[in-house]
Protein backbone atom coordinates (compact mmCIF):
# COMPACT_ATOMS: atom_id res chain seq x y z
CA UNK A 1 0.00 0.00 0.00
CA UNK A 2 2.80 2.40 0.77
CA UNK A 3 4.44 1.96 -2.73
CA UNK A 4 0.60 1.98 -3.99
CA UNK A 5 0.68 5.41 -2.59
CA UNK A 6 4.26 6.81 -3.78
CA UNK A 7 3.13 6.04 -7.66
CA UNK A 8 -0.10 7.95 -7.19
CA UNK A 9 1.75 11.01 -5.59
CA UNK A 10 4.27 10.84 -8.72
CA UNK A 11 1.39 10.43 -10.92
CA UNK A 12 -0.84 13.48 -10.03
CA UNK A 13 -0.15 16.59 -10.25
CA UNK A 14 -0.47 18.30 -7.14
CA UNK A 15 -3.43 20.22 -5.93
CA UNK A 16 -3.15 23.90 -6.82
CA UNK A 17 -3.55 26.43 -4.72
CA UNK A 18 -7.57 28.35 -4.61
CA UNK A 19 -7.87 31.07 -7.51
CA UNK A 20 -8.42 34.50 -5.30
CA UNK A 21 -11.05 35.87 -7.20
CA UNK A 22 -13.26 32.56 -5.55
CA UNK A 23 -12.06 33.53 -2.73
CA UNK A 24 -13.55 36.87 -2.21
CA UNK A 25 -16.67 37.87 -0.67
CA UNK A 26 -19.98 38.37 -3.30
CA UNK A 27 -20.94 40.92 -3.62
CA UNK A 28 -24.76 42.51 -1.90
CA UNK A 29 -27.61 41.88 -4.08
CA UNK A 30 -28.88 45.30 -4.44
CA UNK A 31 -24.86 45.76 -6.13
CA UNK A 32 -25.25 42.80 -8.11
CA UNK A 33 -25.78 43.58 -11.93
CA UNK A 34 -27.81 41.90 -14.40
CA UNK A 35 -26.40 43.24 -17.46
CA UNK A 36 -25.44 40.73 -19.90
CA UNK A 37 -22.05 41.91 -21.59
CA UNK A 38 -21.43 43.47 -24.45
CA UNK A 39 -19.40 41.25 -26.05
CA UNK A 40 -19.08 37.44 -26.30
CA UNK A 41 -16.81 35.66 -28.08
CA UNK A 42 -17.84 34.00 -30.88
CA UNK A 43 -21.54 35.35 -30.92
CA UNK A 44 -22.95 37.86 -32.63
CA UNK A 45 -25.30 40.41 -31.35
CA UNK A 46 -28.26 40.11 -33.71
CA UNK A 47 -29.62 43.77 -34.09
CA UNK A 48 -25.98 43.78 -35.69
CA UNK A 49 -26.54 41.39 -38.32
CA UNK A 50 -27.75 42.60 -41.83
CA UNK A 51 -28.87 40.73 -44.98
CA UNK A 52 -28.85 42.07 -48.40
CA UNK A 53 -31.05 41.05 -51.09
CA UNK A 54 -32.43 41.64 -54.61
CA UNK A 55 -35.54 40.30 -55.43
CA UNK A 56 -37.45 39.14 -58.61
CA UNK A 57 -40.73 37.71 -60.30
CA UNK A 58 -41.63 36.01 -63.07
CA UNK A 59 -44.64 34.20 -64.72
CA UNK A 60 -47.08 37.56 -63.22
CA UNK A 61 -46.22 40.19 -66.33
CA UNK A 62 -48.24 37.90 -69.03
CA UNK A 63 -51.31 38.32 -66.59
CA UNK A 64 -50.95 41.70 -66.08
CA UNK A 65 -50.88 40.72 -62.42
CA UNK A 66 -47.06 41.74 -61.68
CA UNK A 67 -47.97 45.97 -60.69
CA UNK A 68 -50.19 44.97 -58.30
CA UNK A 69 -48.04 42.12 -56.73
CA UNK A 70 -44.99 44.80 -56.35
CA UNK A 71 -47.56 46.63 -54.56
CA UNK A 72 -47.69 44.51 -51.71
CA UNK A 73 -44.57 42.69 -52.35
CA UNK A 74 -43.38 41.93 -48.57
CA UNK A 75 -39.74 41.54 -50.22
CA UNK A 76 -40.24 45.14 -51.71
CA UNK A 77 -41.80 46.55 -48.73
CA UNK A 78 -38.02 44.75 -47.03
CA UNK A 79 -36.13 47.43 -49.14
CA UNK A 80 -33.80 44.66 -49.93
CA UNK A 81 -32.15 44.20 -46.28
CA UNK A 82 -32.94 42.38 -43.16
CA UNK A 83 -32.15 40.86 -39.95
CA UNK A 84 -31.40 37.34 -40.90
CA UNK A 85 -31.51 35.03 -43.75
CA UNK A 86 -34.77 33.53 -42.41
CA UNK A 87 -36.74 37.19 -42.34
CA UNK A 88 -35.80 37.36 -45.99
CA UNK A 89 -37.36 33.35 -46.46
CA UNK A 90 -40.69 34.44 -44.34
CA UNK A 91 -40.89 37.42 -46.69
CA UNK A 92 -40.44 35.40 -49.56
CA UNK A 93 -42.92 32.57 -48.56
CA UNK A 94 -45.69 35.24 -47.67
CA UNK A 95 -45.15 36.58 -51.22
CA UNK A 96 -45.73 33.17 -52.69
CA UNK A 97 -49.15 32.90 -51.11
CA UNK A 98 -49.59 36.22 -52.05
CA UNK A 99 -48.94 35.46 -55.93
CA UNK A 100 -51.40 32.79 -55.88
CA UNK A 101 -54.29 34.58 -53.89
CA UNK A 102 -53.47 37.46 -56.96
CA UNK A 103 -53.35 34.55 -59.79
CA UNK A 104 -56.77 33.25 -58.48
CA UNK A 105 -58.42 36.31 -57.97
CA UNK A 106 -58.05 36.77 -61.67
CA UNK A 107 -59.77 33.59 -62.07
CA UNK A 108 -56.55 31.16 -62.81
CA UNK A 109 -57.73 28.83 -59.71
CA UNK A 110 -55.10 25.92 -60.86
CA UNK A 111 -52.43 28.66 -59.89
CA UNK A 112 -48.95 28.05 -57.91
CA UNK A 113 -45.82 29.99 -56.79
CA UNK A 114 -42.33 28.63 -55.42
CA UNK A 115 -39.39 31.23 -54.04
CA UNK A 116 -35.81 30.39 -54.60
CA UNK A 117 -33.35 31.87 -52.03
CA UNK A 118 -29.54 31.59 -53.21
CA UNK A 119 -26.38 32.95 -51.60
CA UNK A 120 -24.01 34.64 -53.45
CA UNK A 121 -21.18 33.21 -53.66
CA UNK A 122 -18.71 36.47 -53.41
CA UNK A 123 -20.30 37.44 -50.35
CA UNK A 124 -22.21 35.33 -47.94
CA UNK A 125 -24.87 38.13 -46.98
CA UNK A 126 -25.88 38.85 -50.21
CA UNK A 127 -28.61 36.91 -51.76
CA UNK A 128 -31.25 36.59 -54.23
CA UNK A 129 -34.76 35.83 -54.33
CA UNK A 130 -37.03 34.62 -57.26
CA UNK A 131 -40.24 34.12 -57.07
CA UNK A 132 -41.82 32.03 -59.88
CA UNK A 133 -45.75 32.07 -60.36
CA UNK A 134 -47.43 29.60 -62.82
CA UNK A 135 -50.68 30.23 -62.98
CA UNK A 136 -52.81 27.63 -65.08
CA UNK A 137 -55.55 27.96 -67.09
CA UNK A 138 -58.01 30.86 -67.07
CA UNK A 139 -61.68 29.71 -65.16
CA UNK A 140 -64.45 30.83 -66.77
CA UNK A 141 -68.23 31.42 -65.70
CA UNK A 142 -70.20 28.21 -66.39
CA UNK A 143 -73.60 28.75 -65.73
CA UNK A 144 -75.31 31.56 -63.75
CA UNK A 145 -78.39 31.05 -61.47
CA UNK A 146 -80.15 33.12 -59.06
CA UNK A 147 -81.84 31.40 -56.25
CA UNK A 148 -85.03 33.80 -55.44
CA UNK A 149 -88.22 34.09 -55.40
CA UNK A 150 -89.99 35.81 -58.77
CA UNK A 151 -89.30 39.69 -58.80
CA UNK A 152 -91.40 42.10 -60.19
CA UNK A 153 -90.15 43.00 -63.23
CA UNK A 154 -89.49 39.57 -64.13
CA UNK A 155 -85.96 40.52 -65.15
CA UNK A 156 -85.20 42.64 -62.37
CA UNK A 157 -82.74 40.25 -60.67
CA UNK A 158 -80.65 39.32 -64.37
CA UNK A 159 -80.91 42.32 -65.86
CA UNK A 160 -79.26 44.11 -62.35
CA UNK A 161 -76.45 41.20 -62.39
CA UNK A 162 -74.05 41.94 -65.07
CA UNK A 163 -72.50 38.42 -65.21
CA UNK A 164 -72.71 35.52 -67.66
CA UNK A 165 -71.69 32.15 -69.18
CA UNK A 166 -68.28 32.47 -70.75
CA UNK A 167 -66.80 35.84 -68.48
CA UNK A 168 -63.58 35.03 -66.98
CA UNK A 169 -63.97 33.93 -63.33
CA UNK A 170 -62.52 37.11 -61.83
CA UNK A 171 -62.85 38.29 -58.12
CA UNK A 172 -63.37 41.96 -58.84
CA UNK A 173 -65.93 41.24 -61.54
CA UNK A 174 -68.42 39.46 -59.77
CA UNK A 175 -68.29 41.17 -56.39
CA UNK A 176 -68.90 44.42 -58.67
CA UNK A 177 -71.74 42.70 -60.03
CA UNK A 178 -73.20 41.69 -56.36
CA UNK A 179 -72.62 44.99 -55.67
CA UNK A 180 -74.64 46.36 -58.10
CA UNK A 181 -77.93 44.21 -57.57
CA UNK A 182 -77.43 44.91 -54.00
CA UNK A 183 -77.95 48.72 -54.60
CA UNK A 184 -80.79 48.38 -57.94
CA UNK A 185 -83.13 46.18 -55.45
CA UNK A 186 -83.80 49.18 -52.82
CA UNK A 187 -84.07 51.29 -55.64
CA UNK A 188 -86.66 49.35 -57.25
CA UNK A 189 -89.55 48.38 -54.28
CA UNK A 190 -87.20 46.26 -52.00
CA UNK A 191 -86.08 47.79 -48.99
CA UNK A 192 -85.34 44.22 -47.32
CA UNK A 193 -83.37 42.53 -50.17
CA UNK A 194 -80.56 40.27 -48.98
CA UNK A 195 -77.88 39.22 -51.36
CA UNK A 196 -76.54 36.19 -49.88
CA UNK A 197 -73.16 34.33 -50.09
CA UNK A 198 -72.13 32.97 -53.82
CA UNK A 199 -71.34 29.40 -54.69
CA UNK A 200 -68.96 28.31 -57.44
CA UNK A 201 -68.25 24.67 -58.48
CA UNK A 202 -65.30 24.45 -60.34
CA UNK A 203 -65.07 21.98 -62.93
CA UNK A 204 -61.33 20.95 -63.13
CA UNK A 205 -61.57 19.22 -66.60
CA UNK A 206 -63.45 22.25 -68.20
CA UNK A 207 -61.68 25.05 -66.49
CA UNK A 208 -65.68 26.48 -65.51
CA UNK A 209 -67.61 27.73 -62.26
CA UNK A 210 -71.01 27.13 -62.18
CA UNK A 211 -71.95 30.20 -60.19
CA UNK A 212 -75.26 30.23 -57.79
CA UNK A 213 -76.39 33.36 -55.90
CA UNK A 214 -79.22 33.24 -53.54
CA UNK A 215 -80.83 36.21 -52.91
CA UNK A 216 -83.73 37.11 -50.29
CA UNK A 217 -86.37 39.42 -52.14
CA UNK A 218 -88.85 40.51 -49.31
CA UNK A 219 -91.34 42.17 -49.51
CA UNK A 220 -92.29 44.71 -52.53
CA UNK A 221 -92.96 47.74 -50.97
CA UNK A 222 -94.63 51.44 -51.46
CA UNK A 223 -94.14 54.61 -49.17
CA UNK A 224 -97.28 55.11 -46.86
CA UNK A 225 -95.80 58.06 -44.66
CA UNK A 226 -93.74 59.01 -41.65
CA UNK A 227 -93.84 57.83 -37.91
CA UNK A 228 -92.06 59.74 -35.27
CA UNK A 229 -90.78 58.23 -31.91
CA UNK A 230 -89.53 59.75 -28.46
CA UNK A 231 -90.77 62.41 -25.67
CA UNK A 232 -89.41 65.16 -27.31
CA UNK A 233 -89.99 66.03 -30.99
CA UNK A 234 -88.81 68.89 -32.34
CA UNK A 235 -90.95 68.69 -35.45
CA UNK A 236 -94.25 67.02 -35.87
CA UNK A 237 -95.91 65.17 -39.01
CA UNK A 238 -97.25 67.98 -40.46
CA UNK A 239 -94.02 70.00 -41.13
CA UNK A 240 -92.18 66.68 -41.88
CA UNK A 241 -93.97 66.24 -44.96
CA UNK A 242 -92.97 69.47 -46.53
CA UNK A 243 -90.07 67.17 -46.84
CA UNK A 244 -90.66 64.26 -48.47
CA UNK A 245 -89.28 63.25 -51.52
CA UNK A 246 -92.35 60.70 -52.74
CA UNK A 247 -95.86 60.82 -52.19
CA UNK A 248 -98.17 58.05 -50.52
CA UNK A 249 -98.39 55.05 -52.56
CA UNK A 250 -95.04 55.70 -54.59
CA UNK A 251 -92.61 53.10 -54.74
CA UNK A 252 -90.19 52.38 -52.72
CA UNK A 253 -86.52 53.84 -53.84
CA UNK A 254 -84.42 53.92 -51.09
CA UNK A 255 -82.72 57.47 -53.60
Amino acid sequence: LAELGRSLAETLEAIKPEEPEFAAELPPLDQFKLDPPTQIAGVKDSKSVVIFYNWSATGLDAIDAEDRFRELSALRRGKGKAANAAMVNARAVEDEKLAVRLMQSLGYYDATAISTVEQSAENRRQLSVTITATPGPLYKLGSVDIDAAPATPADLLTSNLPLKTGDPLEAERVQAAEANLSLKLPQNGYPFANVGDRDILLDDDTHTGDYTLPVTLGSRSSFRGFQTTGRRQVFDIDHLNIFARFRRGDLYDSR
